[in-house]
Formats: structure tokens, sequence, C-alpha cells
């Protein structure tokens, strides 16, 4: 049997930790619905999101695949437009990604084509992205920057 081998992972960067951090606040501030985030809490650990990626990066390198994570918290690929790139805050039940543009997709496809299509564009430039661009701090003036600004929100 033969395996077609996949040149390119796209996946999101997650930070698990904050993710599952705790909502009970302090003495003084209260947190609010602390049952309910512990129960998400355990659903999110139960997945092993860390070590599932750890694993996709491991057999990636093997399989002479690319791995790369998509700035999460500066693209914003779950409420960004794939055709126009315009962001819009969605709430999670919202499943379905229905932009001004006229855009119409499920969510979760969106999503993945904002990402990819964030990539491609890096691998277009021949670089990897700076920790600059990573963190979505504006280059000095002098500099251009390899990642459209309207993309940074």
């Amino acid at each position: 049997m033969t395996t077609n081998p996949i040149a390119l992972i796209a996946t999101e960067e997650l930070n698990v930790k904050n993710m599952t951090a705790t909502a009970r606040g302090t003495a003084d501030a209260p947190g609010r619905n602390v049952r309910a985030k512990a129960g998400l809490n355990r659903e999110i650990l139960d997945t092993a999101p860390a070590a599932f990626l750890a694993l996709l990066r491991y057999k990636a390198t093997e399989a002479g695949s690319e791995m790369i994570e998509v700035p999460t918290r500066t693209l914003k690929p779950s409420q960004r437009c794939p055709a126009c790139l315009r962001v819009e805050k969605k709430t999670l039940s919202q499943r379905m990604h229905c932009c001004r543009c006229g855009h119409v997709e499920p969510r979760d496809a969106a999503s993945g084509r904002v990402a990819l299509n964030w990539v491609l564009g890096q691998m277009q430039s021949g670089r990897e992205p700076t920790l600059r661009e990573r963190a979505g701090v504006a280059p000095p003036a002098h500099e251009t920057p390899s990642i459209p600004q309207d993309w940074m929100g």
C-alpha cells in the first residue's frame, strides 16, 4: 500500500493552559459560572489537544511534511471572513459564517480557509513570520510587513 504524503499541515496555535484557566476568581471578585467552566475545562483536557499536536508535529516531521501553527490571537481566524478579511465577532453558538460581503460558509471551514490562506502567504514570501508579526505588533515604518495590516484587525 502506498501513501500520499501531505506537504503542509496548518493548525491554529492553541494555548491549552489559558484555555483551561479557572473561573474561580478571588474572595473580593468571585467568578461566574464556575461549575460550567470546570466542566468545560475537563472536556478540553480529556481531548488532550497539546498531546495530539505534539504527536502530529512528530509524525509530520517524520513524513517530511511541514507543520505551521497560525497565530490565532492576532489573526482571529474564527472571526475573520476568508473572502473579504473583515473581522466580525461571533458567539460560539453561531456555527455559520455570514459576512456583510455576502460570503456564507460553515464557521469551521471559513476558519480553516483563513488559516490556510495565511500560511500560503507566508510560504510565498519565503520566510517564517517574525516574532513581531506573530505578536501582532506593527513593524517600524522602514520595514515592509509580510502580513497585510488589515489581517491583524
